[in-house]
């Protein structure tokens, strides 16, 4: 057993890149004194408006290599698990975070120059790492380049991960930085010594401990708050209960350096000169945190050998194999058990089946017996029934022959019809001949009467044509023997006025006369409409008998005779 105390070391690092300037006029900076006390041991100072404040730390250092580095390194290689845990507070600025990441560098930077010198050509010595940066979901391998679940990293836990490296590409890797908080674990097996120890850097860059202060890019925040409260339970004189650390993988890794179990070493990181009112607060949390872990004890039991991990190792593989063999064999007991029980119903079933079917059988052979019998009385029957049947088919034969001799007599009927029925199709045709010839006459007498009506109206076209002209003609005739008469009698024409006047009626009651004329050649035209009409039906009524056809021909020439006496009537009128 080893017996000493978790260190906190607080390291004020001084911003080398341009002033940050104050954000409030009110925020008035406060003086941080360090004062060094008995056992090398530190007191931070500061005044917070009317009260003086006071933390106590191990050690106030620059970043770099301190005696701190050594024992952990010498700690390890012994065979003890140590860990050192970084925590920076730092203003917004991107100097004074660059300032912070190169500080946590130099002392990640020391511990691998101690090992370097202390495993320098020594091949007893197998180193192992495994680097992982995690979040609040989840977790990424930076060795492989990987991500990975937070339930599978807190079951199998850095220990799972752990591969052999050389200690230069282990530094390579880790210099480089991450995003991510992130947790580095190195294993050293001294083969020679029978020694197993590891060295664990817990680097939480600038967690916040206010809620008022996160923001999305805070990818840790809830792990950092758990560790906060299971620190706040740990130091805690009154705290008692149950306080669970499975949930979350920062605290499943660093449970065992908080209980005083393993050696812990806490590096503060934090600025000289504070700027802003939530920069100091950040920092006054960062330093009680610090102080709560002040002379914490610390009881440390050297990790097993590298032969007993080996044993254990194969212990637990065995163990594992045993208690896969066994539920194996369960299985297959339970399988053997369900099989058996099977077999017992299906036994159970062909039994059932057997006495089915064997009073089934004693069923069968009855009826069979009394199938046999009722088979003697069907063949009795069926010989009474072919006796039937022959005197049955020779009533048949002669019904067939009556049969027949009916079909003979009604063949020659229908032949007679046939023939009678060819003589009607002949006369239909025949009449259908005469009928089209009577239709051809009377198209070609009805495209005569046409061409005599058509003529007719030429006819009466001329005439009326004529009877204007000549009306037009006396006309002109009398208006220009009037017209002569007006030239010849202009001294008379005052004394003539009755005269003319007289004239004016007698043309006046012409022009009615010739109103009239034309109303009686409308009533003429609407008479030939009428006699077309009378055509047209006739044409229609061409398909009837042929003496029908001759009497309406007859009535037809009978009407136009009428039209033309009283067309000649009118005309001798006129003339």
């Amino acid at each position: 057993m080893e017996i000493t105390k978790v260190t906190t070391i607080a390291c004020p690092v001084a911003t080398t890149s341009e002033e940050v300037p104050y954000t409030s006029t009110t925020f008035r900076s406060p003086n941080i004194e360090f004062t060094q006390k008995e056992h090398n041991t530190f007191q931070i100072s500061a005044k917070d408006e009317h009260e003086m404040l006071n933390w106590n730390v191990n050690t106030v250092a620059l970043p770099g290599t301190l005696p701190e580095h050594e024992k952990l390194v010498n700690y390890a290689l012994k065979g003890f698990d140590v860990a050192a845990l970084f925590i920076s507070v730092c203003s917004n600025s991107n100097g004074s975070i660059q300032d912070m990441s190169l500080a946590r560098k130099q002392n990640l930077e020391a511990f691998f120059f101690l090992l370097n010198i202390k495993l320098d050509k020594r091949t007893d010595v197998r180193i192992e790492y495994s680097y992982v940066g995690f979040y609040d979901t989840g977790c990424y391998d930076l060795r492989k380049e990987m991500d990975r679940t937070k339930e599978s990293m807190i079951e199998r836990g850095m220990e799972g991960i752990m591969k052999p490296a050389k200690l230069r590409e282990i530094w390579e890797n880790a210099s480089r930085g991450t995003k991510w908080p992130s947790i580095l674990v190195i294993k050293l097996t001294d083969v020679r010594k029978n020694t197993v120890g590891r060295i664990a850097v817990f680097d939480l860059l600038h967690p916040r401990f206010s809620p008022l202060l996160n923001s999305s890019s805070e990818k840790g925040y809830n792990s950092f708050q758990k560790l906060l409260g299971m620190i706040r339970a740990l130091t805690d004189d009154g705290y008692e209960g149950e306080l669970p650390t499975n949930s979350c993988f920062l605290t499943k890794e660093i449970e065992k350096y908080l209980i005083g179990r393993n050696k812990l070493t806490i590096f503060g990181y934090m600025n000289e000169k504070i700027v802003t009112d939530i920069h100091w607060r950040e920092t006054k949390r960062l330093l009680q945190l610090m102080h709560s872990f002040y002379n914490m004890p610390v009881r440390m039991l050297p990790n097993p050998s590298a032969k007993e991990i080996f044993d254990n190792k194969n212990l637990k593989v065995l163990t594992k194999q045993i208690r896969q063999i066994k539920k194996t064999l369960q299985e297959k007991e339970n399988e053997f058990q369900q099989f058996k029980e099977v077999r017992k119903e299906e036994i159970k079933y062909l039994e059932r089946t057997i006495e089915f079917y064997k009073s089934k059988c004693e069923s069968i052979i009855k009826l069979y017996e009394s199938s046999l019998a009722e088979s003697k009385e069907r063949d009795e029957e069926l010989v009474e029934v072919e006796s039937k049947k022959q005197s049955m088919e020779l009533q048949l034969e002669k019904k067939r022959e009556e049969y027949l001799s009916l079909y003979e007599e009604h063949k020659r009927i229908s032949e007679r019809l046939q023939s009678r029925l060819l003589d009607v199709m002949d006369q239909l045709n025949q009449t259908d001949q005469e009928l089209r010839k009577y239709k051809e006459r009377d198209s070609i007498q009805s495209e005569y009467f046409n061409r005599e009506i058509e003529r007719r109206k030429r006819k009466h076209e001329e005439k009326e044509q004529s009877l204007k002209e000549e009306f037009e003609l006396k006309k002109r005739k009398i208006l220009e023997k009037a017209q002569a008469k007006l030239y010849s009698l202009k001294p008379i024409i005052e004394e003539n006025e009755e005269k003319i006047e007289k004239y004016k009626e007698l043309m006046n009651e012409q022009e009615e006369k010739n109103r009239e004329q034309e109303e009686k050649n409308r009533e003429l035209e609407k008479r030939i409409q009428e006699l077309e009409e009378k055509i047209r039906e006739s044409t229609v009524k061409l398909e009837d008998p042929p003496k029908q056809h001759i009497t309406e021909e007859k009535q037809i020439q009978e009407e136009e005779n009428k039209i033309n006496r009283k067309r000649g009537r009118k005309s001798f009128r006129k003339e």
